[in-house]
């Protein structure tokens, strides 16, 4: 379940290359990772039933996100980053 990392890492090589410094960042969960519903639905077909339970609650607590709370936490996160400049 943490594929959704890997483009993280892809991000953070090409700001590598371009960037001075990376001071901090933010991750935040979300309901589109940019996999078709229909590509969803197979790859649950294929997991045992006790962790196609867990990943169905999982793809389900993220049905709306980010939502308000979410980007206040970006929010508050972005001016802990100005305060620290």
């Amino acid at each position: 379940m943490n594929s959704y990392q890997d483009g993280f890492k892809i991000v953070k090589r090409e700001l590598d290359k371009t960037a001075s410094e990376i001071i901090d960042a933010f991750d935040c969960m979300g309901d589109n990772i940019g996999i078709p519903e229909s590509t969803r639905k197979v790859m649950l077909e294929r997991l045992p039933p006790d962790q196609k339970k867990q990943a169905e609650e999982h793809q389900n607590s993220l049905k709306g996100r980010p939502n308000a709370e979410d980007l206040e936490k970006a929010k508050n996160f972005a001016r802990s980053i100005i305060k620290q400049q």
